[in-house]
């Protein structure tokens, strides 16, 4: 039997919340933020991973995994905003 031989992205697959980590902190206690929406996250999170594609799907599952870390939101036209202090500068 031949053994399978799998691209090295593919196995080299984060979570998009590893993803958000790694590119995300909690903002310190009365530190000033600007927040952001899912897809400006995106768009910094695919400057180290390229691979991540800004689909309804992803962004649905990043926020579930900001909430789920304690990020702090707000809603705006039922969109939200979460405050987010990006790990390196835009």
């Amino acid at each position: 039997m031949a053994m399978s031989v799998y691209p090295l992205d593919f196995m080299d697959q984060k979570d998009i919340g590893e993803m958000f980590t790694a590119c995300f902190r909690l903002p310190n206690e009365g530190e000033k933020v600007k927040t952001m929406n899912c897809d400006q996250i995106v768009s910094i999170i695919q400057r180290d991973y390229p691979t991540l594609q800004n689909t309804i799907g992803n962004k649905v599952r990043l926020g579930r995994a900001i909430k789920s870390l304690g990020f702090q939101h707000k809603e705006h036209a039922h969109v939200a905003f979460y405050e987010v202090v990006p790990l390196r500068a835009a």
